[in-house]
């Protein structure tokens, strides 16, 4: 049984649509979605209603601004707009103007790759599988090479001093008497706020 091609899906007519949605600009942030739809269902029956909200950053879950409204009929669309277009809503003036569609074009436009270097930006090397594999491996055979006492661990407590502190007290320990014995008097006498040295 051969292949045939599918069935082209009947497009909508896009300027029909254009006719009917409309774009609702410069919203009152206090304006509720259920207020701005109430006072547009006077005009006529609602096809579609878009109130767009921050979806990140410092303000989401606000509104944007603005809103689209799409109309059953191009009638109701156009009382709408002759109506309500520079009326006072809350504080601000609306702005009511047709929706554009965006073309195809604008989602498929590659974006240019934007990198400030005063931001710390850096380019990100993938490394693949395999090398990660093979640092891994020259880092056991170096591990094979150390001596076996690298590799210990300390049986001091942790609160105790590094072994390397108490190998430099030992050796210095006619000097390190002196150190704290000044270091003691200097805290003793600073223990003491406002004392004139």
């Amino acid at each position: 049984m051969p292949l045939t091609s599918p069935l082209p899906l009947p497009e909508k007519d896009v300027n029909e649509d254009i006719e009917r949605r409309l774009w609702i600009g410069n919203l009152d942030p206090r304006i509720t979605e259920f207020q701005l739809v109430k006072i547009l269902q006077k005009y006529g029956q609602i096809d579609k209603f878009d109130l767009l909200y921050h979806k990140t950053g410092p303000q989401a879950g606000q509104p944007r601004g603005y809103a689209f409204v799409t109309f059953v009929d191009s009638m109701s669309a156009k009382h709408m707009m002759a109506d309500l277009d520079r009326k006072i809503v809350g504080n601000k003036m609306l702005s009511i103007k047709w929706a554009h569609n965006m073309g195809n074009n604008d989602f498929t436009k590659q974006k240019n790759d934007i990198s400030i270097p005063a931001l710390g930006v850096r380019d990100e090397k993938k490394i693949n599988r395999r090398s990660q594999i093979l640092a891994i491996e020259s880092k056991l055979r170096m591990m094979k090479e150390l001596p076996a006492e690298e590799f210990q661990v300390s049986n001091l407590p942790s609160s105790s001093r590094p072994s390397m502190f108490n190998m430099n007290s030992v050796k210095n320990n006619g000097t390190k008497n002196l150190k704290l014995r000044s270091q003691k008097e200097y805290t003793a006498k600073r223990s003491k706020p406002y004392r004139k040295l």
